[in-house]
């Protein structure tokens, strides 16, 4: 039997329903606290044109949107939604080629930093003979002067070491010669 209210298509008059009544949703005090502040900052960041200017030139110089809000004391969504601007964009495109140098000069530091440490290493007649050679080792494949002697494609296997020759070659190595062989 078709109800009275019923439509052709078959679905019932939403006013022939009876109402029914819904939840009602408090909103949390921090989350509304937090929705207060993004809409502060973000009416902020429009209204002042030199804190504006001020994020657009520090992501140029490098920083990342997250350290231009925390510098410029603003909501971190407001300076991404501006690094997505189109007339920033190459400004921030700018900064993370700067940033990337920046980073790349300081890996090349640690670097040469690295290398003088294991020179220092493998130069001192204080650590025992097996570190110095291990520091020599590891200078010699870093800097590519000792390559991979495998030839391509040939897979590579467990080798057993005798610590014994380690040790008789590092008391070798370190004595300066081959001339404590009857060890």
């Amino acid at each position: 039997m078709k109800h009275p209210d019923q439509s052709p298509e078959g679905r019932v008059n939403p006013g022939s329903e009876p109402l029914a009544v819904l939840p009602t949703q408090v909103a949390q005090a921090d989350v509304e606290r937090e929705v207060i502040r993004i809409l502060s900052a973000r009416t902020a960041f429009a209204a002042g044109p030199e804190v504006r200017t001020a994020a657009v030139q520090l992501l140029a110089a490098g920083y990342t949107p997250d350290e231009v809000s925390r510098r410029l004391k603003m909501h971190p969504g407001a300076v991404y939604d501006l690094a997505r601007e189109p007339e920033v964009k190459a400004a921030v495109e700018d900064g993370v080629e700067r940033r990337r140098a920046i980073v790349g000069h300081g890996l090349q530091k640690a670097a040469l930093s690295a290398v003088d440490v294991l020179e220092e290493l493998m130069l001192d007649p204080g650590v025992p003979p097996k570190e110095r050679i291990k520091a020599a080792e590891t200078l010699l494949e870093r800097s590519g002067i000792a390559p991979d002697t495998a030839p391509v494609g040939q897979v590579t296997t467990a080798v057993s070491v005798d610590v014994d020759f380690d040790n008789r070659l590092a008391r070798i190595v370190a004595a300066g010669g081959a001339s404590n062989m009857g060890d």
